[in-house]
């Protein structure tokens, strides 16, 4: 009798941590199904430049890109000789990731810099980001 009373309670104490284990996890409040937000975003300041790519030169593994525009809405050069490193993060307008083949001559793009910034005309910088906003 005292073994079956034994036993009964550890199946009903394995059913309560089971159904607490079953409870805790059910109810976590994190939600894989959302993208991953860590992922490349536009800088929190005006774009450095915004303009249309005029021509884009690939050298000894090397690209550069001549982008032309108004200085409008906080952006600070109207020419710049950009060039893009395998650091340079390239975005839809939408967030999401894009490759350099989606920004031909001709796009609408804005690009944030890292790094210094020659001051020649036109400016030389390196792109940290190109969002582009069409084509």
């Amino acid at each position: 009798m005292q073994h079956r009373r034994t036993a009964a309670l550890a199946t009903a104490s394995a059913l309560v941590l089971l159904m607490l284990f079953a409870l805790v996890t059910g109810c976590s409040s994190e939600d894989t199904s959302l993208p991953d937000p860590t992922g490349p975003k536009v800088p929190d300041r005006a774009p450095d430049i915004r303009g249309v790519v005029v021509n884009t030169t690939r050298t000894a593994g090397q690209i550069a890109m001549l982008v032309e525009g108004d200085p409008e809405g906080g952006t600070t050069y109207d020419r710049a000789s950009v060039t893009v490193t395998g650091s340079t993060k390239v975005l839809h307008r939408d967030g999401t990731s894009a490759t350099l083949a989606n920004v031909p001559d001709g796009a609408r793009i804005e690009v944030w810099f890292t790094g210094p910034v020659a001051e020649s005309y036109p400016v030389q910088a390196t792109a940290d980001v190109i969002l582009i906003l069409g084509g």
